[in-house]
């Protein structure tokens, strides 16, 4: 009786020290562990994080512009009504030179109607941008705004000396686009489109219109390569504008 009751006493015995040991070993495994978890939280982040862009602004839009102002009227073409802070101001657009069709002093000149007709097709009733010069005066001896218009991202002056319709045109001072609207002038030219056709008016916006002018007509397609027009305007502002739209509109289809 004395010996089980020691054998059962030395096996409760061993099995407590078994327990034992087995609760220290257990409690050097969790320890480390525990503070890897610590370093491991405590430790930065290696993650590349690439931060938040915001949205490119409008590339067709400078940072000067002002607006968006209500085009009230279009005078001819390179004259404009606009609606601005309530009051209508005259806008006499920088650069570019369109043949005469009020002037009372002189005749209708030479595909004068056809400029006019353009630019009310392309801003009558619209919302456009301005742009200011700082190296031209802001009125003209007449008291007219002087600016460039943006009207669906399309700078319009240079439009206007692209598709045929406007001289470029420069006052006094060079201004800003002047190489630009001189380079489209030079493709107008090359290419026999509107006032410079020999159909139209050769180049000569002077002498009368004649009785059959005023209408719109289809212009040779300005649908031409973006390598093309690129390397024809060079500018960075130009070079937004055009790949905003890649298909500048002909008079026809604005």
């Amino acid at each position: 009786m004395d010996k089980r009751f020691l054998i059962a006493g030395g096996a409760i015995l061993l099995f407590s020290c078994v327990c034992l040991l087995i609760g220290i070993v257990m409690g050097m495994m969790l320890v480390p562990a525990s503070e890897q978890a610590k370093q491991v939280t405590s430790r930065p982040t290696s993650v590349n994080v690439v931060p938040s862009q915001a949205p490119p602004t409008p590339a067709s839009k400078p940072r000067s512009l002002e607006g968006p102002y209500k085009v009230a009227r279009v005078v001819d073409g390179d004259t404009i009504r606009v609606i601005i802070n309530g009051k209508e101001e005259t806008v006499r657009l920088i650069g570019i030179d369109t043949p005469e069709t009020v002037d009372p002093r002189k005749p209708v000149e030479c595909f004068g109607r056809e400029a006019s007709a353009a630019a009310k097709r392309m801003l009558e009733g619209k919302s456009i941008y301005l742009e200011e010069d700082p190296t031209q005066s802001e009125r003209d001896r007449y008291g007219r705004l002087l600016a460039y218009v943006w009207v669906d991202h399309t700078l319009f002056n240079l439009w206007m000396i692209r598709q045929g319709y406007a001289h470029e045109y420069t006052y006094d001072e060079p201004y800003k686009y002047r190489d630009e609207f001189r380079a489209a002038e030079r493709y107008a030219r090359t290419h026999d489109v509107g006032l410079w056709s020999p159909h139209t008016c050769n180049g000569d916006t002077d002498r009368p219109a004649s009785r059959t002018s005023g209408q719109v007509a289809p212009m040779p397609a300005p649908l031409w390569p973006l390598d093309d027009r690129l390397a024809l305007y060079g500018s960075r502002l130009v070079e937004h504008t055009l790949r905003s739209s890649p298909n500048l509109p002909s008079p026809v289809s604005a």
